[in-house]
């Protein structure tokens, strides 16, 4: 797998098809890129199309649904 820079484009697309197939709607999906861009560009580059995925099925879990708690 090449590390190399992604347009925002692919990016975004990666990020939005991720949190779909993760069960996330778009309110969620909203709420999970907040926490999500945060991080460092390089670092969310570097992440797989199944690494967001993962990661916003275990959003989801603790953080998604009719509440919300902080997104500590």
């Amino acid at each position: 797998m090449g590390y190399g820079h992604e347009s925002n484009a692919s990016e975004n697309e990666r990020f939005h098809n991720a949190c779909r197939d993760a069960g996330l709607d778009s309110d969620e999906e909203n709420r999970f890129s907040e926490v999500f861009h945060q991080r460092p560009s390089y670092e969310r580059e570097r992440m797989s199309y199944s690494d967001i995925k993962s990661e916003a099925a275990d959003w989801k879990r603790n953080h998604g649904g009719g509440f919300r708690r902080s997104d500590r």
